[in-house]
């Protein structure tokens, strides 16, 4: 006589009929219910190949990225921060793309009106139309304009003393000046020597 334990390992108790019966063997086909309740006859040896044949159906051929729900579900959330937006007026795709439609004209402007990086050049001697100045030329300008200033500044500075004759050193004064058609043939250092255009009356 068998025993319960023996009994249990080679069946199971149904309970509809409230009877032992007998466990199939793997290869036999058997009634599994399914989710809506309802029974379908398989075989316990061919689910195993069954259901990796349905997960291979439900990847698709999809990239390792994203060939399961947890893959699936980080890629949608990552998408789902990118387009994340507290705009009311453009926090949908649609809305965005309307946007771009109505505004199609302005933005094609933008990009007839700019500047090609090739067409900016960074000296003063490109003479070509259509070219740009580089930024880095505003400094070596204003250097320039600083350097004239300097110059400006020391020549307006001669300018005055020239005016008001303190250029003239204690030598050049006292020394006498010569006039004639000649210079002098023993001249004093630092004379000046005045030739006359026309007739120089001496008092």
């Amino acid at each position: 006589m068998s025993t319960l334990k023996e009994i249990m390992q080679t069946s199971y108790y149904d309970q509809a009929t409230g009877t032992w019966k007998p466990y199939l063997p793997e290869t036999d086909a058997r009634g599994v219910k399914t989710a809506d309740g309802s029974t379908v006859q398989a075989k316990l040896d061919a689910l195993p190949g069954q259901l990796s044949d349905a997960v291979t159906v439900i990847k698709g051929g999809v990239d390792v990225a994203g060939d399961s729900l947890k893959k699936l579900y980080d890629l949608i959330t990552a998408i789902q921060t990118v387009l994340n937006s507290d705009d009311v007026t453009l926090d949908t795709v649609q809305e965005i793309v309307d946007f771009i439609k109505t505004n199609k004209s302005n933005l094609e402007l933008l990009g007839a009106n700019k500047v090609n990086v090739s067409d900016v050049v960074n000296n003063l001697t490109t003479v070509i139309d259509g070219k740009v100045l580089d930024a880095r030329q505003g400094k070596v300008l204003k250097d320039a304009i600083d350097s004239l200033q300097t110059a400006l500044s020391g020549l307006q500075t001669d300018l005055d003393d020239f005016a008001t004759k303190t250029y003239v050193s204690t030598s050049i004064a006292s020394a006498m000046p010569h006039v004639g058609d000649m210079p002098p043939a023993n001249p004093i250092d630092h004379q000046l020597w005045l030739k006359p255009v026309g007739t120089i009356e001496v008092a």
